[in-house]
């Protein structure tokens, strides 16, 4: 008997405009999860977000501490408007 697990409703991916964080932003995307995609290519990252309604883009670097507390702020509140 296998075990079955419940995606998580939320996630944050960085490097989410490409290879690894891309496919993990779609994966989960495709699961149900609402993601919040990060990534400094804010035009790939846009064309990420197309692909499904629950990945919100925010364009920001991820080693900038500010600008990830900043994306994630917008997102719990629903407004990806004040994303860096």
């Amino acid at each position: 008997m296998g075990s079955r697990t419940t995606p998580p409703t939320a996630a944050l991916v960085t490097g989410a405009a490409s290879g690894i964080g891309r496919h993990c932003a779609e994966a989960l995307a495709a699961r149900g999860t609402r993601v919040a995609a990060l990534d400094v290519d804010r035009a790939r990252l846009h064309r990420v977000a197309e692909t499904s309604p629950l990945i919100t883009p925010f364009g920001c670097d991820a080693s900038e501490e500010h600008q990830v507390r900043t994306a994630v702020e917008a997102r719990r509140h629903g407004d990806a408007s004040e994303a860096p």
